[in-house]
């Protein structure tokens, strides 16, 4: 077993959370020049909202994306990756979620659709091999199927909406099944 996914076994719920919402550091996955991307209007949120950690875009096919150096591999990178944000087809997931957590990541979230909410056999499968990932890396994950998360404290703002957001530090926290129901609530 790899060391990183012993480690997230060990770690605490808190601990695994706070990597979730409060992340050292963001891999984009699917990093891409497609006009209007996804994986683009994360990274550009990011920004946007000035998240203090480093944020890497990941495409093992690409060497530069969005003006910045684009990693082909989570071996590439500076730093052990801290929270991943997936992007990329069902079937791709999976391992990718493997070799994230191998490279150290101790969360993840999974934007991608398409797992056990179809009822396609192949696609069920891979919602299997989802939560067997997940069950042997010890990775905190949201999703799949979910437009991302928000912490206003720690300026993580990783969802999709190119809508401009206000949001300031304070005392309630929301927690819920629909991020687009979240965004709605002012």
């Amino acid at each position: 077993m790899n060391e990183y996914f012993e480690r997230n076994r060990k770690r605490t719920g808190i601990e695994k959370v706070r990597s979730l919402l409060n992340p050292r550091n963001v891999v984009v996955v699917g990093a891409s020049d497609k006009p209007g991307n996804w994986p683009q209007r994360v990274w550009r949120n990011l920004h946007r909202y000035h998240f203090p950690g480093q944020v890497y875009p990941f495409n093992p096919s690409r060497d530069s994306v969005w003006g910045t150096r684009c990693f082909r591999s989570l071996a590439e990178l500076p730093e052990p990756p801290d929270h991943v944000i997936v992007l990329v087809p069902p079937a791709i997931v999976p391992n990718l979620l493997r070799e994230a957590a191998a490279a150290g990541a101790a969360s993840a979230t999974v934007i991608t659709a398409g797992f056990g909410e179809s009822p396609d056999p192949t696609r069920r499968a891979i919602a299997r091999q989802l939560e067997a990932t997940i069950e042997e890396t010890g990775l905190a994950l949201s999703g799949p199927n979910c437009l991302g998360n928000f912490n206003a404290g720690a300026k993580f703002f990783s969802m999709p909406d190119d809508r401009l957001q206000t949001f300031t530090q304070g005392p309630v926290a929301i927690v819920a099944h629909s991020g687009g129901v979240v965004l709605a609530i002012k």
